[in-house]
């Protein structure tokens, strides 16, 4: 009998064992080949990381000269010339100020209605000028009133402090945004193996900061609460579907999944790039295949990090 299979089949246990060992190198080969694959897609992404910071700091530095800019021009507009002082006109005493406006009028050869407009602009900003905490002496007003007349006579506009603080606000958000490029580039070249990077990132870019606690329970019902630390507060208030998430607190698979897509469409429209928000998952679903079917439901929507009794 044993004759006759060896007939049939005519294999010995050596060639079996050397096809086996080929099988297993070819598919040593495949997986080292993903993986050289998957190393060179990570590296694309962090040189598009450093480039965007490159991008983000070349920003900020003509940020820096705009506001140095400003700051010229706003110093420029408190500046006041020092008018000489007049005695009192005997001949024409109107008002205490008429020998002064006539004295202006004469120095500058304007009319007594615009040497009158320059006194009272004079004055008003003479008093403003008082109201200023650390305001600079009046040698250095002068200097910069010049500075503004001669910005005004170019044509050119000379900021309002409401200019100022909306430019120095948007410098504020691309440090901001500097910071957060920054933190992300760390993480990639920390980690691998996730397609998009987390949308929130620590200070040290060395963790990602968590949206939700999300508790699956032994009846598969879906428990939401807030994860994110208080810095994130105004965030997490801009993320569509993350009110109507916590308002529900207590959902099914299926309610989960259609309250979770605005968060998820809203991470895909991030700019520069799309990225994934992170959560907390407590899955006490007694079954492996209904607890693995929940994991996978939660994972469609979030990366996560499974928390174990």
């Amino acid at each position: 009998m044993s004759d006759r299979n060896n007939d049939i089949f005519h294999i010995s246990l050596t060639e079996i064992a050397y096809t086996i060992i080929m099988i297993l190198v070819l598919l040593l080969g495949a997986r080292i080949y993903e993986y050289a694959q998957q190393q060179e897609q990570h590296e694309v992404v962090i040189a598009k990381q450093e480039n965007l910071i490159r991008e983000k700091r070349a920003e900020i530095e003509q940020l820096n000269k705009q506001l140095n800019e400003l700051r010229t021009r706003v110093a420029a507009l408190q500046e006041i010339t020092n008018a000489n002082p007049c005695g009192l006109d005997k001949d024409d005493p109107v008002t205490t100020m008429m020998p002064c406006v006539k004295c202006i009028a004469r120095r500058g050869n304007l009319t007594q209605e615009e040497a009158q407009a320059a006194t009272d602009m004079s004055i008003a900003l003479i008093e403003e000028w008082r109201k200023l905490k650390n305001r600079p002496t009046l040698q250095a007003l002068k200097k910069s009133m010049a500075e503004a007349r001669k910005l005004m006579a170019e044509g050119k506009r000379v900021v309002s402090r409401e200019d100022f603080k909306a430019l120095e606000a948007a410098k504020s958000a691309q440090e901001r945004d500097l910071k957060e490029a920054q933190a992300k580039a760390e993480y990639f070249r920390r980690r691998s193996g996730i397609d998009l990077p987390p949308c929130w990132m620590d200070d040290a870019g060395r963790s990602p900061q968590y949206l939700f606690t999300v508790q699956i329970d032994a009846q598969s019902q879906v428990h939401v609460t807030p994860a994110w630390p208080a810095e994130r507060d105004n965030d997490a208030a801009t993320i569509p579907g993350v009110a109507e998430i916590l308002a529900k607190k207590t959902m099914n698979l299926n309610e989960f999944a259609r309250l979770a897509s605005p968060i998820l469409k809203h991470a895909n429209a991030r700019k520069p790039e799309a990225c994934r928000h992170y959560v907390r998952l407590q899955n006490e679903v007694p079954d492996r295949r209904g607890a693995d079917r929940a994991r996978l439901k939660i994972e469609n929507f979030f990366y996560k990090y499974e928390v174990h009794n």
